[in-house]
Parts: C-alpha cells; sequence; structure tokens
C-alpha cells in the first residue's frame, strides 16, 4: 500500500514537473552542455521511477 503511494505521488508530483522542464529546455541551447541537463526523455522517467517501486521487487 504504501509502496503504490508512492508511486502515484512520484506520478503526479515528479513527471509533470519533468514534462514542463523538458517541452521548455529540449531543443533550446541554454547550456554549452544541454545533453548534460535534458538526458532522458519523459517516458523514460516514468519507466525508471516505475522500477523503482515494482511490486515485483
Amino acid at each position: 500500500m504504501l509502496r503504490q503511494g508512492i508511486k502515484r505521488d512520484n506520478e503526479e508530483h515528479i513527471l509533470p514537473k519533468y514534462n514542463e522542464f523538458f517541452n521548455m529546455y529540449a531543443g533550446v541551447h541554454f547550456s554549452k552542455n544541454p545533453e548534460k541537463y535534458v538526458k532522458y526523455k519523459p517516458h523514460e522517467i516514468k519507466a525508471c521511477l516505475n522500477k523503482l517501486f515494482d511490486d515485483s521487487a
């Protein structure tokens, strides 16, 4: 139950903020090395968070 709550909270709080960040900065050269800051696509972040709190672990 706790694991599912944490997973849900991550999806509700972290993913929307990361999506916003990604959409704003993915195509902008705001640094010499933007790949250091925008490494992952939103679906990759979601997959990592799901693995982190996987029920089979």
